[in-house]
């Protein structure tokens, strides 16, 4: 065989593995499912002892957290989760620090895929 052959060869192999590579690459990119993001633009509201989020954009779930603290004392009482909310079911998710003796002292969303 020839060194032309031979270069000749080295390219049809070059060329049918980088097509090959391409091919693959494309396959995955079409067989993936569609995209999925986090919850997200999920402002926290309420006064007093409760606070509620709902999440207006995204997939997946959403729920509110607070901190609670003692109202005698000032310091950290307990944290307080509202339920999980699926995004789809459109409502807001809720929370309460015991009325008689603790206030908010944190709220933030918290939410999963």
């Amino acid at each position: 065989m020839g060194i032309s052959n031979k270069r000749s060869n080295q390219r049809r192999a070059a060329v049918a593995t980088a097509g090959a590579a391409v091919l693959i690459a494309s396959l995955a990119v079409a067989s993936a499912g569609p995209a999925q993001a986090s919850p997200w633009n999920c402002p926290v509201s309420g006064s007093g002892v409760s606070r509620s989020t709902m999440c207006w954009n995204g997939t997946g779930s959403y729920r509110v957290a607070i901190q609670c603290k003692n109202i005698y004392t000032g310091l950290w009482s307990k944290d307080v989760y509202g339920p999980w909310i699926k995004i789809t079911e459109a409502k807001p998710s809720v929370a309460w620090c015991d009325w008689w003796s603790e206030s908010v002292m944190n709220a933030w969303a918290q939410t999963k895929d």
